[in-house]
């Protein structure tokens, strides 16, 4: 049955559709505001290509598979970019076909470039450290702190409110992606993290967040962003490698090694995907190498062989 949603072709050639596949994106699928903008930026993309081939005003059943592969070989950039763009492409696709703005989705069975398997890379407790040591501001050790100790997602610290936090009984209520909301248990060190920075904290009268800028402003995923770019610049520390989701990869990892259950690093994490979170199953090879050096011992030579 097609989607009763408002159309809007007023814009001659596929950029009318646009508009009201976004806005479904936001009331209908109630995704967050940063994922709305790579959706934009993705389409934008798109949009240039079509330009540039003088194809703008062509209707969106009338692209060809052709054209769709035409421009995936423009895509020049990494393989998870690449498979990104093509799928936000695909999805307002299938948008359009169940809106019944098209009859079929060129992009279905285009061959995706394989994705990068790569291990996460969790932060030492000597580079926690050293961010901490050159963390100037209140906010900015508190920050560190939440980040590491509990894995948010950039934008869930932004927008974390007073209200979420909860420092007599140790939890935190975080909005996660899709509006899905969990619950994580805040260690001691956090809890006193928060403590120390709540008598300097200055947002202005009625900006509820936790996090606020130094002019009480609510503070944002990139500005956050910014800074523990340049806390890692000033800790000594390579930028390219320090990022509030390495922050993230630190929390699951150590929850790994710490032998917490699969399902509960999902929750924790809020991951829709089990395959996601498993990743962090790979991560410590000295783990697995010791638990091999103990079989060796406990088995010994001999002693089990033949058995």
């Amino acid at each position: 049955m097609a989607l009763e949603l408002p159309m809007d072709s007023s814009g001659g050639g596929i950029c009318g559709f646009i508009p009201s596949f976004l806005c479904y994106l936001t009331n209908y699928r109630n995704l967050a505001p940063s994922t709305i903008r790579e959706y934009r930026l993705d389409l934008a993309r798109f949009v240039r290509f079509l330009r540039q081939r003088g194809l703008l005003a062509v209707q969106p059943g009338d692209i060809s598979r052709e054209i769709v592969l035409e421009y995936a070989q423009t895509l020049t950039q990494s393989p998870s970019t690449v498979r990104r763009r093509l799928s936000t492409l695909s999805s307002f696709y299938n948008y359009l076909q169940a809106t019944g703005q098209a009859a079929r989705n060129p992009v279905r069975g285009i061959p995706l470039p394989k994705k990068r398997k790569s291990v996460p890379r969790a932060l030492t407790a000597i580079q926690l450290d050293a961010m901490l040591l050159v963390a100037e501001r209140p906010w900015h050790r508190a920050a560190i702190w939440l980040l590491c100790g509990t894995g948010l997602r950039a934008a869930e610290l932004a927008g974390l409110r007073m209200e979420d936090v909860d420092l007599e009984g140790a939890l935190l209520r975080v909005l996660g992606k899709g509006d899905k909301e969990r619950i994580i248990p805040l260690a001691a060190s956090v809890v006193a993290a928060i403590r120390r920075y709540l008598p300097y904290r200055r947002c202005r009268p009625g900006v509820p967040v936790l996090l606020g800028n130094r002019y009480g402003r609510p503070l944002t995923a990139q500005a956050l962003y910014g800074t523990v770019k340049r806390l890692a610049e000033r800790a000594g520390l390579d930028p390219a490698h320090i990022s509030p989701h390495a922050f993230r990869h630190t929390f699951a990892t150590n929850l790994v090694r710490n032998g917490v259950d699969i399902r509960t690093v999902q929750e924790l994490l809020g991951h829709a995907d089990l395959s996601t979170t498993a990743r962090y199953l790979s991560v410590d090879t000295g783990q697995k190498r010791a638990a091999v050096e103990t079989l060796m011992i406990g088995g010994g030579a001999g002693g089990s062989e033949g058995r």
